[in-house]
């Protein structure tokens, strides 16, 4: 299974009854069930382009070191398409059954290639580093406020993907 597949995989749930939810919220929201395999196919279609358009941002928000501008605006398109994939599943029943991070994490553990989960770890412990340095070297609003997201991002990161080595 691919990286991008084993993303969109940990949006689903096969429940007890041979149903399947989708977990537009993931673990912080009910799942939705799906009335078949086409509805299936256009969420994943869906997620698919969230993903990829969400990857290519990044990279060029951090070619431009345009920071601040794109992350609200990687905001507010999030909101944007939030309430787009919110709007795609509002017929759906929703299910009772919520999808929890200890699943996520198994579900991660076993999607995921290995060195995709050694490659977060280093990461995770490099935005750790880099977050720390930037509060050292260079105390002062916005760089004091970017330290601190990624050492916050990179000890999650390290503790997710510590937790997807051991195997959940």
């Amino acid at each position: 299974m691919n990286i991008l597949d084993a993303m969109l995989e940990n949006s689903f749930k096969k429940l007890e009854d041979g149903s399947e939810a989708f977990y537009p919220w993931g673990i912080f929201g009910k799942g939705r069930i799906i009335p078949n395999q086409e509805e299936k196919k256009k969420l994943q279609n869906y997620l698919r382009f969230l993903y990829i358009t969400s990857f290519i941002i990044m990279i060029i928000m951090i070619a431009t070191r345009a920071y601040i501008p794109f992350i609200l605006l990687s905001a507010i398109i999030t909101i944007i398409w939030q309430l787009s994939l919110n709007k795609q599943v509002k017929n759906y029943k929703i299910s009772e059954i919520k999808i929890t991070y200890s699943e996520n994490m198994k579900k991660s553990s076993k999607n995921y290639p290995a060195a995709f989960k050694w490659f977060g770890l280093i990461m995770g412990i490099f935005m750790a580093l880099l977050g720390l340095l930037f509060l050292i070297v260079i105390p002062t609003f916005p760089e004091a406020a970017i330290g601190i997201f990624l050492i916050i991002a990179g000890v999650f990161c390290i503790y997710s993907y510590g937790k997807m080595l051991k195997g959940s």
